[in-house]
């Protein structure tokens, strides 16, 4: 729309000012909007679970082997025998444990205890391992491979700070999400306790 204005400093001047037309977006380009924010949120998504079960593997077998390295200590400044006792929830949270509870063959763990074995007292507690978390008995030769016959039964340390039988290496990873980095918490026949990736 154009105005005409009149000055005595000029003769006539034209003063236009234009209005755009606004328009919206057409509904193709909304969809495509759409669709390109859904990708790029399922990419994040994955990601995101990716590195909070990685976390998770990561800080479970921290403790574990913690854990192991605290009874072997435990054993050897006290002169007894220190049990680490796989255990459901249920046994974790319970009140009292008269004795070390032993898992059927190569459940996953669920917690631990750390369990002196003449008095039955318990030294310490893991927390719950998360669901998303697998903990079990690993092969000797292979660790990255669960040893399905293998009972997750009680794991001693003697007096001396040693495995009661054998060492034995435990298998901590993901329960699904894959391209998760296993580790390994290894006791070995010395008492000498490691956390390595497999």
């Amino acid at each position: 729309m154009c105005h005409l204005s009149v000055s005595t400093a000029q003769s006539n001047r034209t003063e236009c000012s234009f209005v755009l037309k606004q328009r919206g977006f057409s509904l193709l380009e909304m969809l495509v909007v759409l669709a390109v924010i859904g990708i790029l949120t399922t990419m994040v998504a994955a990601r995101y679970q990716t590195f909070t079960v990685q976390r998770e593997v990561d800080t479970v077998a921290r403790e574990l082997a913690q854990s192991i390295e605290f009874a072997r200590v435990t054993a050897q400044s006290h002169g007894r025998e220190v049990a680490i006792c796989p255990v459901t929830r249920a046994q974790l949270y319970a009140a009292e444990l008269n004795e070390c509870p032993s898992l059927s063959t190569n459940a996953p763990w669920q917690g631990w205890v750390v369990i002196e074995r003449d008095t039955g007292q318990v030294l310490m507690r893991s927390g719950a391992v998360p669901e998303t978390v697998l903990v079990c008995m690993a092969t000797s030769e292979i660790p990255d491979v669960c040893n399905s016959s293998a009972a997750s039964s009680i794991r001693v340390m003697t007096a001396i700070g040693k495995p009661q039988t054998v060492g034995y290496t435990l298998r901590v990873t993901a329960a699904q999400v894959q391209k998760i980095l296993a580790k390994k918490v290894t006791l070995s026949d010395s008492g000498r306790v490691t956390y390595d990736d497999i």
